[in-house]
């Protein structure tokens, strides 16, 4: 069951209703994040981020919003960048993956959403973290791009 699969993404969905009770939030905020030029991206690289950016989201958000929906509540929430919206260097296949979910956020709130469930999007701006250390200095320079 690799990260990212639709087994994987069920099997988180049964697993913590087991141990839970009935899910009410659901934060999709896993992350892969190479760092690469657009030539030197490889394959694997490219499926295992959409796996995990993209199709682990959706195949969560599929197993648990209709839980939500017959209880007539719940809430979604996706992790998602400036960077779904504004085009960077070195991060392209990162933003399109992020730009992805931030539209399938956005469906999921005419979807599951009309049945009392809250869906939304945050899209954080640059952060210091162990993953984004490989921007080195693309961070700072992304950072000033922002008026705060």
């Amino acid at each position: 069951m690799g990260q990212g699969s639709v087994e994987a993404a069920r099997h988180l969905a049964k697993e913590a209703t087991a141990a839970f009770g009935p899910i009410d939030i659901l934060v999709n905020n896993a992350g892969a994040f190479p760092f690469a030029p657009l030539e030197q991206v490889s394959e694997a690289d490219f499926d295992n981020t959409y796996a995990v950016n993209a199709k682990g989201p959706f195949f969560l958000t599929a197993a648990l919003a209709p839980q939500m929906a017959e209880r007539g509540s719940g809430k979604v929430i996706s992790i998602t960048t400036m960077v779904a919206h504004v085009g960077q260097p070195m991060i392209s296949l990162y933003g399109s993956t992020k730009a992805a979910l931030t539209l399938l956020t956005k469906s999921w709130a005419t979807e599951p959403g009309p049945k009392r469930i809250n869906v939304n999007a945050i899209a954080p701006g640059p952060t210091y973290t162990p993953a984004t250390k490989g921007m080195g200095e693309g961070l700072e320079q992304l950072a000033a791009t922002l008026p705060a």
